[in-house]
């Protein structure tokens, strides 16, 4: 009876011990596949969902972008246009997280966020992975070539003789990245400006070079006006000069505390492997510092600004709540307001 009892003793711990073995052996094979899956990667094209229609600024960065992505793996990277409110992160959220499917991120979808309010089905921190901050626009002030205003102190002194004399345009709105901005200018310097939205840039420029406004506040899709003599660029409203006309300085350049940026990034699916966001930002991060590359961003005034997958996440936290804050400032935040969640 003793020796059956002992028997059956051994027999149990050798079955644990090879179950034991067996689960050990899985999960180094499980390991060991995932560690060659960032290795490989990509070995078939990669998806990048561009949350905006063909053809603007953005677009067009991201196909030469992905022409270089092209040229260094060996795979396409296939853009996709999704353009609306929450198209692309639709696209996003439903993805395998194993790096094929990648979409732009940025302040957008955090704005989104709070509009929506319950109707947003996603968190915009959670249910991502914040991969790099890949570029920021610069934008400019402009007036036109013909306006009285030949400085940004000229401008505020219109303003200060009568709050109706200064209309400025933005591209993107009541609250938009480059509205808040000016808002915060004129209240800094004790001026009142009207404020003039318009649907985009294109739309702006026109107004400003037909005298419907006096000044707007636009990305580089100003400058090739001002290069054939039609505007004037007052000053940046970026964090730092364009190297091509580094004698237009920024307004922190001019002492005041303002600044326009739009950070474009890179993300993935929720539960991305963080060796395999590291690999895909090693790799974006190698197309935006060639002497090409550079040379394209500069050209349609793209500056790049990479970080790595950490540095960019927080930087989304934090930014959650600033955008936040200015939605409430402007009174755009609906009564059915999302606390942040991250």
């Amino acid at each position: 009876m003793i020796s059956a009892i002992k028997k059956f003793s051994l027999t149990r711990r050798w079955l644990a011990g090879g179950l034991a073995a067996l689960a050990l052996g899985a999960i180094g094979s499980t390991a060991a596949h995932a560690q060659d899956a960032v290795a490989s990667y990509p070995t078939r094209p990669v998806t990048l969902v561009v949350p905006f229609p063909p053809g603007g600024v953005t677009d067009a960065t991201f196909r030469k972008i992905g022409e270089r992505f092209t040229a260094i793996t060996g795979q396409n990277m296939i853009i996709h246009n999704r353009a609306g409110r929450t198209n692309a992160l639709s696209a996003l959220a439903n993805a395998e997280p194993d790096g094929y499917t990648l979409s732009l991120v940025g302040r957008s979808q955090m704005i989104t966020y709070w509009l929506l309010g319950d109707a947003m089905p996603f968190d915009p921190i959670k249910d991502f992975t914040w991969i790099d901050s890949l570029v920021s626009s610069w934008f400019g002030l402009f007036v036109n070539a013909d306006s009285p205003y030949k400085t940004v102190d000229d401008l505020l002194a219109a303003a200060r003789a009568d709050s109706k004399a200064i209309r400025y345009g933005t591209a993107f709105g009541v609250g938009g990245l480059t509205h808040a901005p000016m808002h915060d200018f004129a209240k800094q310097n004790n001026v009142e400006m009207l404020h003039v939205p318009f649907k985009g840039d294109s739309e702006a420029l026109r107004a400003l070079m037909g005298k419907e406004v006096e000044a707007v506040v636009a990305a580089g899709s100003g400058m090739p006006y001002v290069d054939s003599g039609r505007l004037r660029l007052l000053a940046w409203v970026s964090a730092e000069p364009h190297p091509k006309y580094p004698d237009v300085k920024t307004l922190k350049q001019l002492g005041h505390d303002t600044e326009a940026y739009s950070i474009v990034g890179l993300g993935g699916p929720k539960g991305m492997d963080p060796a395999l966001a590291k690999k895909i930002s090693d790799i974006f991060q190698q197309i935006l510092k060639e002497p090409e590359t550079e040379a394209y961003m500069l050209g349609v005034f793209q500056n790049p600004s990479t970080t790595g997958p950490e540095a960019f996440h927080k930087w989304a936290v934090e930014q959650l709540d600033k955008e936040r804050a200015t939605l409430d400032e402007f009174g755009l935040l609906p009564e059915s307001k999302p606390t942040s969640k991250p």
